[in-house]
């Protein structure tokens, strides 16, 4: 697809799918002919903040087996879950996936060096965690919501 095409499908400018291109966000993007190539399954690269959320969410899950998710109850395409993680660990944020099941990426990736330097300094919002099904909440509620404005 085309920067032109990416931007309508992601709903912002086509110099930002440029920028994206350009910065190297996109896995397997290529310019070609002066133009960016940009695969049809791509997502929209996420923010800073939004990959500094993903990884405490995931941090959270992966410290609390009690926050365990059946992945399946969910109205997504659960590939579309792994391709958010593929791009954090194509920008270098997590290790590599591909030998964890789907419905366990985020309990047993491993965040990189990158990543915890990218989550190390923040002061975490105050959590209470008697309230445990509220973090769940929360966690699943921030990947669905991440899963469902990306594509």
């Amino acid at each position: 697809m085309t920067t032109k095409e990416m931007a309508k499908k992601w709903g912002v400018n086509e110099h930002t799918v440029a920028n994206y291109c350009k910065k190297d966000y996109i896995p397997n993007a290529k310019k070609e002919n002066g133009s960016w190539n940009i695969p049809e399954n791509s997502i929209k690269p996420l923010s800073i903040a939004d990959i500094r959320r993903l990884l405490l969410v995931t941090v959270k899950l992966r410290n609390n087996p009690s926050l365990g998710c059946d992945w399946s109850t969910f109205d997504f395409d659960k590939n579309d879950l792994r391709l958010i993680y593929e791009s954090l660990h194509y920008r270098k944020y997590i290790g590599d996936i591909s030998d964890i099941d789907t419905n366990r990426i985020p309990y047993e990736m491993e965040i990189t060096e990158k990543g915890m330097e990218l989550i190390e300094n923040i002061k975490e919002e105050n959590v209470d965690f008697t309230q445990i099904s509220s973090l769940a909440f929360q966690a699943i509620s921030f990947i669905i919501a991440l899963l469902q404005n990306k594509r």
